[in-house]
């Protein structure tokens, strides 16, 4: 795979300069994972920010029991480790690949330059940090949620792909280890809300049918299953 084609066609990195781009490839890194394959432990240094090329990568901590907690699934084209890759930091988290994939590294001293000389990246940089800060928000205070006000919560917050119609962005057994949840459970909850009458699935997706009473059951509301 040529390097800076794969940097052009990363959202992240729209309306960087071709002359940077060009840089950033010749100092990028381009290494192969297998499925199951560690690519770093949390406490780690930090060698860089990451590009996913190819694949799938699940950013994890353990818990205090030993309990793998994802934190979240990057999938090809994503991004991942923007904050360790400041002044040469530590991992927060461990990664590891859940698919055979290929990982883009670029240097931490590149990321401190560009940080300093593009305004757009220093800007996209700081959206994507906010984004994971989101998401570890939306894992702690799921941690308080019982599994089908979590699974609504969920589902409430995908992007519609068309009027009540999301897209799951993964097979359910992934999403079932990100939300915390058993994929017997995970099953459970989704037969559980469809025989309620809040959700539907068909070919072109799933339909939401009762947003009102879906972001209800999110918010903690009694879950009338009539």
């Amino acid at each position: 795979m040529v390097l800076k084609t794969i940097l052009q066609g990363t959202v992240f990195f729209e309306g960087l300069s071709d002359a940077l781009l060009t840089r950033m490839a010749e100092l990028t890194k381009s290494e192969s994972a297998g499925k199951g394959a560690l690519l770093f432990s949390q406490g780690d240094k930090a060698e860089g920010l990451h590009v996913l090329a190819k694949g799938l990568v699940k950013l994890f901590f353990l818990e205090a029991g030993g309990k793998e907690r994802i934190v979240h699934l990057v999938k090809e084209g994503e991004i991942f480790a923007e904050a360790a890759a400041f002044s040469a930091g530590i991992y927060p988290v461990s990664a590891a690949a859940m698919a055979d994939s290929v990982i883009l590294t670029i240097p931490t001293s590149v990321i401190n330059d560009l940080i300093e000389t593009s305004p757009d990246f220093s800007r996209a940089l700081i959206a994507s940090l906010s984004g994971r800060l989101m998401e570890l928000r939306k894992i702690i205070e799921s941690d308080a949620k019982a599994l089908l006000p979590r699974l609504a919560g969920y589902l409430h917050s995908l992007p519609r792909s068309a009027p009540r119609i999301v897209q799951l962005p993964l097979t359910r057994a992934q999403l079932s280890l990100q939300l915390g949840m058993t994929p017997e459970s995970f099953s459970r909850s989704m037969n559980r809300l469809k025989i309620a009458g809040l959700i539907e699935e068909t070919k072109t997706g799933l339909v939401i049918l009762d947003e009102s009473r879906l972001r209800n059951l999110a918010d903690g509301g009694l879950f009338d299953e009539s």
